[in-house]
């Protein structure tokens, strides 16, 4: 229960750990971007309990809806000083012009449905794997809009199975809630590049990989098209 709340709760307690960890490696200079990130992450906890509301009521009927959203944050990545061996870096940042890519989320949303979502998110996602160093924050909010279109489908599925309508309003608003921090979250992966470009892994390890895994377990459910695909996801073993 209160699955969103949790999940936030677990980030800042993430972020306020390494923020001198960071601090102490970049001369001070990562610290107001940790600060902001926390300060972010609170100002989201004030306004979770809309969707735990929800979350808690599907919750208790068997649908596991905000808690198989949000992935447990102790899949964090370890702290680590560098990059694995594998994450190019050097070469520093290219500045992506992505506002087509976010107005196609937009147009998907709210035209073409969770399918459409999905792999416009999945398209998005596929641009800013040519620089894994970077984007992190951008990579974050995009495959977490990837799941939530993944996740919905299913959800309906069971809920028909179990005799219930689930609604697709509310899933629908988080997404929409994400679209609005996408061009955000841009400007912050590129105002944090300088300290990734020395091989500081800030940010880039401070988030879990996102996957498609399903919630309900095997086998997978081939819902509208939507496939979880292990090619598309981030690596952070280091080799």
């Amino acid at each position: 229960m209160n699955e969103l709340r949790k999940h936030l709760e677990d980030a800042i307690r993430i972020n306020t750990t390494r923020l001198p960890l960071y601090a102490s490696l970049t001369n001070e200079a990562s610290t107001p971007f940790s600060k902001q990130l926390i300060r972010y992450e609170k100002w989201a906890c004030l306004g979770s309990g809309l969707f735990d509301r929800k979350g808690n009521e599907w919750q208790e009927k068997g649908i596991p809806f905000i808690k198989a959203e949000f992935i447990d944050m102790s899949q964090t990545p370890e702290f680590q000083d560098t990059y694995p061996n594998h994450i190019a870096f050097a070469h520093g940042i290219t500045i992506l012009n992505t506002k087509a890519y976010r107005k196609s989320l937009g147009k998907a949303l709210d035209h073409d449905g969770f399918e459409m979502v999905f792999h416009a998110a999945q398209q998005f996602l596929t641009l800013l794997n040519e620089q894994p160093a970077y984007y992190c924050m951008l990579r974050h909010l995009l495959e977490s809009i990837r799941r939530i279109a993944f996740t919905t489908p299913l959800h309906q599925e069971k809920a028909h199975a179990l005799g219930f309508s689930f609604p697709l309003r509310p899933a629908r608003q988080l997404i929409k809630i994400h679209l609005t921090m996408l061009a955000r979250a841009q400007t912050f992966d590129e105002d944090i590049a300088f300290i990734q470009q020395q091989g500081i892994p800030f940010i880039y390890q401070d988030l879990p990989h996102i996957g498609l895994d399903n919630p309900y377990g095997p086998p997978t459910i081939n819902v509208g098209g939507l496939i979880p695909d292990d090619k598309c996801r981030r690596s952070n073993t280091r080799r």
